[in-house]
């Protein structure tokens, strides 16, 4: 089974490598890490975060958000708004093409769900097979904590 599993997420993680070609140039994904994908996955999840909030997600400083969000910023993948309210507080917010990596990234996993989907001949298998994700989910959950 371990085996299969690892092969299973260097596929999937293959596919999000293609994906990643059609939306930054040779360049551009020469130079896109791991960490800014992850980057790009918070500020979506937290909608148009300030500094000091992905700091606190990540448990990171504000001078380490800050670099890593002038260079999401330089590739074109986020940008950066000035509050209204306060002007030494800044908003982050993805772009279409910061958008697109994750978007296409989403398509990768809805594939799968409805691979998934179709394998299952009664609903009672699908069910398991959601309630099995959702416990390996809880489960590495628990250990980032």
């Amino acid at each position: 089974m371990e085996e299969q599993f690892a092969l299973l997420v260097n596929l999937l993680w293959g596919e999000c490598i293609q994906n990643l070609g059609k939306t930054l140039g040779e360049t551009e994904q020469s130079k896109f890490t791991n960490n800014d994908y992850y980057y790009l996955y918070v500020i979506d999840s937290l909608g148009q975060p300030n500094f000091s909030t992905i700091a606190e997600t990540l448990n990171l400083t504000k001078p380490g958000v800050t670099a890593m969000v002038r260079k999401l910023c330089n590739m074109g993948l986020v940008t950066k708004n000035q509050s209204e309210q306060d002007k030494r507080v800044y908003f982050v917010s993805l772009t279409q093409k910061g958008k697109d990596i994750l978007n296409g990234d989403r398509e990768v996993y809805r594939g799968v769900t409805e691979t998934i989907a179709s394998l299952c001949k009664t609903k009672e298998e699908q069910q398991f097979i959601e309630n099995v994700l959702q416990k390996l989910v809880e489960k590495m959950e628990q250990k980032k904590e």
